[in-house]
């Protein structure tokens, strides 16, 4: 899901509830979180050259014609004057006026409340920044306060030039039909991805030739799909394949093995430790957090934090609507944010993974406790996600949560039992 727009854009801390900083419970579940893993990837080749094969030669897989566009443009640069006429209460009388050496000159005269983003109301990137965040109301010296630092007073415009536009005349036609030298697609290919040449061999050997055909007309728009589709389809397959295990050494170097006699190359274990990993629990968590312009919700009794951080709509109605009101019914222990330098360990080709929540809640019976790990999305079926690296990490951390002894589930906002297992 996508971001919503800051509703704290000035900067905020957040203050720590040492009461449950303190507490056995939390201390108890941080030492499990802490615990650390290491990872074997199961590398089935053949069956790996099979999947990259089959989606390249899928219909959804297209190699582009080449082409040729052709574009005439002209800078135009446009000029902003801002304007506070008036303010009143929780509402300001803003002048803005944008003209250009085309001849505009728009004049947008109207009252705004705190709140209002010029930026994304216009969709003018010009104006990104440009959102009241606060407004001084006085009968003779009045201020706004936009989201960039911007201070507006009556009586003192403010002008800026904004970044030119290009306005552009372009056709496309289609390339004549010629062949071009071809370059070491193999090498290229292995030295993008690590896998070994004969693997890729093997791949480029079972596409079809319609398509093999279309590297001599287009080698660089040829070389551009084979090698994101070889790299999405590994990615999948060491989602698929990768196992964790529980160790005392976060230091611990990844293994790899294979089903058949062929040595991999395949550069995708990650090396690096935990970010997490030598920090002491008070670098993690602080006393005291500052937020700049991220959004900042309440917290409540059970919160590790009196403010809490969320980072779209979804995880604010999870919070508000899951959490609040489990905590009003004392049903939670402790409830907090995973900071950002907490990661789980994934191969590189995926990406590491920061989870959303961490959380203690009672059992049904209401005296076991039970320690969480809960992903916010959009939609529970991980299918549904925007990225299909979204959906890697996820089946990734779910295999690292089971190794360490913690409860983890992907949810959305409407799941009521979300405490449940999936």
């Amino acid at each position: 899901m996508p971001p919503p727009s800051p509703t704290t854009a000035k900067r905020d801390k957040a203050k720590r509830n040492d009461a449950i900083y303190k507490s056995a419970d939390f201390r108890a579940f941080w030492n499990n979180l802490a615990k650390q893993t290491h990872y074997t990837i199961n590398i089935d080749t053949p069956e790996l050259i099979k999947q990259c094969s089959t989606k390249i030669n899928s219909d959804g897989t297209v190699f582009p014609d080449p082409q040729i566009v052709i574009t005439r443009g002209e800078f135009v640069v446009c000029n902003y004057t801002f304007t506070l006429l008036e303010t009143k209460v929780g509402l300001a009388k803003l002048k803005l006026n944008i003209t250009d050496v085309k001849g505009r000159n728009d004049v947008f005269e109207q009252w705004h409340p705190v709140g209002y983003d010029f930026g994304r109301k216009s969709k003018d990137v010009n104006l990104s920044g440009f959102k009241v965040v606060q407004i001084n109301e006085h009968q003779t010296d009045p201020i706004v306060h936009f989201g960039n630092g911007v201070k507006l007073y009556k009586g003192q415009p403010h002008s800026f030039s904004g970044n030119p536009d290009v306005l552009q005349h372009q056709r496309t036609v289609q390339q004549a039909q010629e062949t071009y030298p071809v370059f070491n697609l193999i090498e290229r290919t292995s030295k993008a991805i690590g896998l070994t040449r004969p693997t890729i061999v093997s791949i480029f050997k079972n596409i079809a030739d319609t398509k093999k055909e279309k590297i001599f007309t287009n080698p660089e728009g040829f070389a551009s799909v084979f090698i994101k589709e070889i790299k999405e389809q590994l990615a999948n397959h060491i989602a698929e394949k990768i196992e964790y295990f529980l160790t005392k050494d976060y230091q611990s170097i990844p293994d790899i093995s294979f089903t058949n006699e062929e040595e991999e190359l395949l550069m995708v274990a990650d090396s690096s430790e935990h970010e997490y990993g030598k920090a002491q629990l008070e670098d993690i968590f602080p006393f005291e957090k500052e937020y700049p312009q991220r959004e900042l919700i309440p917290g409540t009794k059970s919160s590790l934090y009196d403010k809490i951080q969320i980072d779209s709509d979804v995880e604010k109605r999870f919070v508000q609507n899951r959490l609040h009101t489990d905590d009003d019914a004392d049903n939670i222990v402790c409830y907090f944010k995973f900071p950002a330098n907490f990661k789980i360990r994934i191969p590189k080709i995926i990406g590491n993974y920061n989870p959303d929540w961490g959380i203690i809640r009672f059992e049904a019976d209401g005296r076991t406790k039970v320690q969480l790990v809960r992903e916010t999305k959009g939609s529970i079926n991980p299918n549904m996600l925007q990225w299909p690296n979204e959906k890697r990490k996820i089946t990734c951390a779910k295999k690292h949560f089971e190794a360490i002894g913690v409860k983890y589930r992907q949810v959305d906002d409407n799941i009521v039992n979300y405490w449940l297992d999936e």
